[in-house]
């Protein structure tokens, strides 16, 4: 399997005297069963069990099918910050993303992955997430969701950005994460709220009183909606102060969000701030396709995956089996045999052999 190359650069955690199984058999395995549909490690190794000797065309299981504690130590001890690593990397080069415009941030918890009682955090990490390809490419954790601001960088940092638009919400809007995405020649699309008050009460008081440079509106009418968006871009930057705090700052952007569902409507604005040379119809695409990060990525991990309400919190299992999940919706969302749902696709590799 093409895994296998990537991830055997990975330290094995395990007492080399007592190895009865290879750690690329054990990813591998429980990839796969992952995508058939297991969620626990008993799972695995009953799927494991049952598709024995179709396993042995992609695996080499020198011992059999590893048991579920076995697999459960494993993924309870594997280095997290390696195993991101090789997952981002096996990303870039599997699924090649050279023709990608967007990279989507934002941060998840996993709510069940807490234990107050041994005193265990939740997990929360930031991740990473192609617009265009709909496909997770890296992760990081971090302590707490507040701190999801010192992990932009460095997460940024380990990627190839040249050329992509980063775009990221409002706990995001910082002048660090601003500079290494301009240095890296990337380019930033960033939410700005009232925790850059300065900036924000500028970008709000130009739209009253500065000529727009150009516009651009959509209206979408569906299942008894109509969601109309106006975006708007000013060049002229002479009135806002702030500017020169933000590398490489060449526009602000404001989107104005009008939602009538029946005899209701409601209105929403929304402030960005960018060092890319572009028009509001790009900018108005940009920002929409942010929002797949929760729809097409923790949505789905939630409710095809049922991330939230997994209980796996020892040591590092959590994060590790997270990079597992991820893995696997790559792989399925990828696949391009079919027009079927995700989850047809997981209950078809579960069934059918040529399937998976």
């Amino acid at each position: 399997m093409e895994f296998k190359k990537r991830f055997s650069v990975m330290t094995d955690p395990r007492d080399i005297r007592k190895i009865s199984h290879l750690l690329s058999d054990i990813v591998g395995l429980t990839i796969m069963g992952v995508i058939a549909g297991c969620e626990g490690y008993e799972d695995i190794e009953e799927f494991g069990k049952t598709k024995h000797e179709w396993l042995k065309q992609y695996l080499e299981l020198p011992e059999g099918i590893p048991s579920h504690d076995t697999i459960e130590r494993l993924f309870e001890s594997i280095n997290p910050k390696e195993f991101q690593f090789c997952f981002s990397l096996w990303v870039q080069e599997t699924f090649g993303l050279s023709d990608e415009r967007f990279l989507h941030v934002d941060g998840k918890s996993n709510r069940r992955s807490a234990d107050k009682y041994k005193g265990k955090k939740m997990l929360h990490t930031v991740s990473v997430f192609a617009g265009e390809n709909h496909l997770s490419i890296a992760q990081l954790k971090v302590d707490e969701k507040s701190n999801e601001i010192t992990a932009i960088a460095p997460l940024l940092e380990s990627l190839e950005i040249t050329d992509k638009v980063i775009t990221i919400d409002a706990m995001g809007c910082q002048k660090e994460i601003a500079k290494t995405i301009a240095e890296k020649k990337g380019y930033y699309v960033l939410a700005v709220k009232d925790n850059q008050k300065a900036l924000n009460d500028e970008i709000e008081s130009a739209f009253k009183t500065t000529a727009i440079t150009h516009t651009h509106t959509t209206v979408e009418k569906e299942h008894g909606r109509i969601e109309e968006r106006k975006c708007s871009v000013i060049t002229d930057l002479r009135f806002i102060d702030e500017r020169v705090n933000w590398t490489a700052l060449y526009c602000i952007i404001c989107i104005v969000s009008k939602r009538t569902i029946g005899d209701k409507t409601t209105v929403e604005t929304r402030y960005f701030i960018s060092n890319m040379q572009q028009d509001a119809k790009f900018f108005l695409e940009a920002i929409r396709s942010h929002w797949g990060i929760e729809n097409r990525l923790h949505w789905v991990l939630d409710i095809l995956f049922h991330e939230d309400y997994c209980r796996k919190n020892k040591d590092n299992a959590a994060e590790n089996f997270n990079i597992i999940r991820k893995m696997a919706l790559n792989i399925i969302r990828a696949f391009k045999g079919d027009k079927k749902s995700l989850r047809r696709r997981r209950l078809n590799a579960g069934w059918n052999d040529d399937y998976l």
